[in-house]
C-alpha cells in the first residue's frame, strides 16, 4: 500500500510526503515468514531560481532477510558444527537489514545554461547487514565447506558527490564527477580477519573502513566536435581520466590495493547514419588490482587456513575500432 502527498508551502518551497506499507513473505526449505514494514520518505524542495533547486530527503529502506536451511550444517561433525555456530552466530531466520538515509543537495544550470551541476551530501545508517560467510573444515580425508547468511554489523556511510557538465563553446564539452565515500564500521565482527591477525573472533574493527570500497573517486572527460564540410560529416575526439583510491581487502584494514588512474581516448567520424570510431582503453597500460579478498593456502591445499589474498587484475591496454549504423536516420 502506497500513498504520497505533495504540498506547495510557498511558490518556492514544496514538501513531498510518502509512505509505503509492505509485507514481504519469504518461503524456503519448508519455512515461511512475513516481514511487515512501514517505509516513509520525505522530500523538501526549494527553488532558489527557475534554474536552481535545493533539496533535502529522509527515507528508510529494508531488505528482507532470507532463510538458512536447517540442514545447511548437517554435513559437519558435531564439533565443527558447534565451531561454525560460535564463530558466525548461525540462525535459520536472518533478520532484515535496514538503511536509514539522510541527504541534501543542489542541482541546476548556470552561466546561461553552459554549466549543469548536481551536488549532494549524505549520511546513511546501515544496520543488520546481511553477509554470506564461508568456512572450510578438514573432516578426515574430505574437505567440507559450510556457508550461511548472517546479520553482522552496523556501518555509518557519509559522503559527498558532485557531477556536472560544462560546455564553454559549441565545440567543447567537459564532463566531471567526484565523490568521497567514507565508511565507518560501528558494530560487527570479521571472523576471517581474526584468523589472519590472531585477534579474537568477536573482535569489532570499530572505526575501520569497509572492505572493497574506494574512499575517493573522480572522473574528467573532454570532448571536441568539428565539421568536415568536404565530406558533409562531423568528427569528434574525447579523452577520459578516471581515478579511484585504493580499497582495503577486509575490515581489519591491513592490506590495501593501490590507487588507480587510467586514461581512455577515442575519436571518430559521423556521417548520416554511419559512425566510425577508434578507441584506446587504458592508454598508458597501467597495472593495478581492482580488488582483493582473503583466500586460502592453495599451495599446501589447506583450505581451513586463510593465509593468502586473491585479487582481480585490471585489463591492460586495448585498441579497437567500432562501426555503428542507425537505420532510418
Amino acid at each position: 500500500v502506497y500513498a504520497g502527498l505533495t504540498y506547495d508551502v510557498t511558490q518556492k518551497l514544496t514538501l513531498n510526503l510518502e509512505g509505503r506499507y509492505q509485507a514481504d513473505t519469504q518461503t524456503a526449505n519448508g519455512l515461511s515468514k512475513t516481514y511487515n514494514n512501514f517505509l516513509p520518505r520525505a522530500i523538501a524542495q526549494y527553488h532558489f531560481t527557475d534554474k536552481v533547486m535545493g533539496y533535502a530527503t529522509y527515507s528508510i529502506g529494508v531488505n528482507p532477510g532470507p532463510f538458512n536451511s536447517p540442514a545447511a550444517l548437517s554435513q559437519l561433525t558435531d564439533a565443527n558444527r558447534a565451531d561454525f555456530i560460535s564463530r558466525y552466530g548461525f540462525q535459520v531466520e536472518v533478520k532484515p537489514e535496514h538503511l536509514e538515509n539522510f541527504e541534501a543537495g543542489v542541482k541546476g544550470t548556470f552561466l546561461d545554461g553552459k554549466l549543469s551541476l548536481a551536488a549532494d551530501v549524505y549520511h546513511d545508517v546501515w544496520t543488520n547487514q546481511i553477509n554470506q560467510v564461508n568456512q572450510f573444515y578438514q573432516q578426515g580425508a574430505n574437505l567440507v565447506s559450510a556457508f550461511a547468511k548472517v546479520n553482522n554489523g552496523k556501518v555509518l556511510l557519509n559522503g559527498v558527490e558532485v557531477d556536472g557538465n560544462f560546455r564553454p563553446t559549441r565545440n567543447i564539452d567537459i564532463s566531471f564527477a567526484g565523490a568521497i565515500n567514507d565508511t565507518n564500521i560501528r558494530e560487527g565482527t570479521c571472523v576471517t580477519c581474526g584468523q589472519i591477525t590472531g585477534q579474537a573472533a568477536n573482535t569489532v574493527y570499530r572505526g575501520n573502513e569497509l572492505g572493497n570500497v574506494s574512499k575517493y573517486q573522480g572522473a574528467l572527460g573532454v570532448s571536441y566536435y568539428g565539421m568536415l564540410p568536404a565530406w558533409s560529416a562531423d568528427w569528434f575526439a574525447r579523452a577520459d581520466l578516471n581515478y579511484k583510491s585504493g580499497s582495503y581487502a577486509t575490515a581489519d584494514n591491513l592490506v590495501k590495493t593501490d590507487e588507480q588512474t587510467t586514461v581512455d581516448v577515442r575519436a571518430g567520424v559521423n556521417k548520416g547514419p554511419l559512425m566510425v570510431e577508434g578507441y584506446v582503453r587504458n592508454l598508458f597500460d597501467e597495472k593495478y588490482f581492482t580488488n582483493a579478498a582473503i583466500f586460502y593456502d592453495i599451495v599446501a591445499f589447506d583450505f581451513a587456513r586463510p593465509n593468502a589474498l586473491i585479487a582481480g587484475i585490471a585489463p591492460g591496454r586495448s585498441v579497437g575500432l567500432r562501426l555503428k549504423y542507425v537505420w532510418g536516420r
